[in-house]
């Protein structure tokens, strides 16, 4: 099976890069069968805009996704068994919710960030997937704030956020319970290219460009008319002698 986005073999794909998709509504198949790269699978669901999930469906099948596992998750799901390198974080972003492997230890992690020295935590695996600045990140849970939190360190937050999920877990048929908001990075960069550089909040397009300018054009020729018009009046009052002169004068020839 290929990826409907990068046309890769599946089976290549790192099974953290793997995204399998669900319709949990439906009991008895729920699974529509068809995975994919998940980056390709984010930016694919949650389109232009962050705030609205322009799509909802299956690229494949066009069956309704409500439900995105990751391939270590999925394994560890379908095993129903605990596994010793990595925990399960599930939050709801937008109107899925994502189920995630986090590794418990850096020395489990395969990947690049185990070369670079970074351990993972609840809120990287996150962002990274969701491609959200972790500054920006924002957890909720039932409406209390998890993330940020100056009170409590990375490890204690990532800690909180898998118990939280093991919680879900446990109990079949009860609604996620944790939250993640947040702007995509290149969401983001859409939104304030342009903010500063006298577009505001235009589109860096040539139709942005030729409103600006045009506008900016309009402006300086009404100015110029402006100008015109003034200097001419003040060049034809001048050859006009003023009603006080003329008095003046009149009261002047009385008096003599």
């Amino acid at each position: 099976m290929k990826c409907p986005f990068t046309q890769e073999d599946v089976n290549t794909i790192d099974p953290k890069s793997l995204a399998i998709t669900f319709n949990n509504s439906k009991k008895n198949n729920p699974k529509c069968g068809h995975e994919s790269f998940l980056p390709s699978l984010v930016s694919y669901l949650h389109g232009k805009d962050n705030s609205m999930d322009t799509n909802r469906t299956c690229p494949c099948c066009c069956e309704r996704i409500t439900d995105i596992y990751d391939g270590v998750s999925n394994d560890i799901v379908l095993s129903k068994s605990d596994s010793p390198d990595h925990d399960i974080v599930q939050f709801k972003f937008g109107h899925f919710v994502y189920h995630l492997s986090v590794c418990r230890n850096e020395e489990s992690d395969s990947s690049i960030f185990r070369r670079r020295g970074t351990i993972r935590l609840a809120q990287v695996r996150i962002a990274e997937v969701l491609d959200i600045d972790l500054k920006q990140l924002k957890i909720l849970h039932r409406g209390k704030v998890i993330l940020p939190n100056k009170d409590e360190n990375p490890q204690e937050i990532s800690k909180k956020c898998i118990e939280i999920s093991m919680i879900d877990a446990q109990q079949e048929g009860k609604k996620v319970s944790l939250t993640v908001m947040g702007t995509r990075k290149r969401e983001m960069e859409r939104a304030t290219r342009n903010v500063g550089s006298g577009f505001l909040r235009h589109e860096n397009t040539f139709r942005g460009w030729f409103g600006y300018y045009a506008f900016c054009g309009i402006m300086i020729l009404v100015g110029t008319i402006k100008t015109l018009v003034g200097g001419v009046a003040l060049l034809i009052k001048s050859f006009i002698p003023g009603r006080q002169i003329r008095g003046d004068s009149e009261h002047d020839r009385r008096d003599r």
